[in-house]
Formats: structure tokens, sequence, C-alpha cells
């Protein structure tokens, strides 16, 4: 199993600002296909710079693991070095995933979130910032194929 780190796009037609401030949104947190990661972050090893191609398939983004995954766990800024959790969560999390967390479209999910933290919120709502990003914990396979056209090196496992 590998840490992972993936950017949420947050829907700028759903964003909104409530009554305390928060800042509310639909977010897509993942999508069917391939995608870039470093080797580094598979492998572990500083040295391994190449760039791989990682195919998530519809049968892994829209699983009941993956959704139930997603609910409720904290939205950070900038992938912190270290996962978060209840012993380092009020330094890193800027917001939340709700319990919403459904398919958006054929091939993305997504979910409703809220951002907490003002410097944040005020740098999306400025256009400095539209991602967020969500670390998580993954089984990769080797595995190579070919996703419309382009060549993966890997495959999410389950």
């Amino acid at each position: 199993m590998i840490q992972l780190n993936d950017n949420l796009k947050l829907t700028p037609s759903t964003r909104k600002i409530t009554d305390e401030g928060y800042l509310k949104a639909t977010a897509a947190l993942t999508k069917v296909g391939l995608q870039d990661y470093r080797l580094s972050d598979i492998t572990g090893n500083a040295n391994d710079t190449k760039i791989v191609k990682v195919f998530r398939s519809k049968n892994t983004v829209f699983a009941d693991e993956t959704i139930e995954s997603a609910k409720l766990k904290p939205i950070t800024m900038y992938h912190p070095a270290t996962m978060v959790d209840s012993e380092n969560h009020h330094n890193l999390s800027v917001g939340t995933i709700g319990e919403n967390v459904h398919q958006l479209d054929q091939d993305r999910l997504g979910a409703s979130v809220i951002i907490t933290n003002k410097s944040i919120i005020d740098d999306i709502m400025g256009g400095k910032v539209s991602e967020v990003s969500m670390g998580y914990s993954a089984n990769l396979k080797v595995e190579s194929g070919i996703y419309n056209g382009d060549k993966y090196d890997y495959i999410f496992d389950g």
C-alpha cells in the first residue's frame, strides 16, 4: 500500500459562502483514466524521477469502497509530507469532504466539500487557488496496457 495525493477541482458554479464564512462547493475527487505520478511516489525512492501513467478503471473509481473511503475526510493544501490523522489534523486540514460522495458524470467521482480556513477561502474566491488536495492510501499493481491510445504502467488494484 502506498500514499498518494490528488488535486480536487472545485467547481466554480457551485461555490457558496455560508453564514459562518465557510466555502461550500462540489469538487471532482478523482476520475476514470490515466493519471501521471512520479515513480518516486510509488517506489519511495527519491531517485526515481520518471513520470509514470497509472490507470483507474470505472470499477475502481465508482466502487462502494472508494466512495465510502472518501466520506468525511480532511482536505489539505500543498500535499503535506505526512498523512492527516487525529494528531496532526488541526495543523493540516483546511476543510472536509462531505458525506455526499457520488458519480458526477461517466468518468468523475465528486463530493460536496466545505473549506473552513479563511485565507484559503480568500485565495479560492480570489482566483489564486482552484484546487485543494486529498491524500489516500492505494494498492497499485505493475501492469502495462493501453487506455484511449495511451500506454500505462500501473493500475489501481482494489
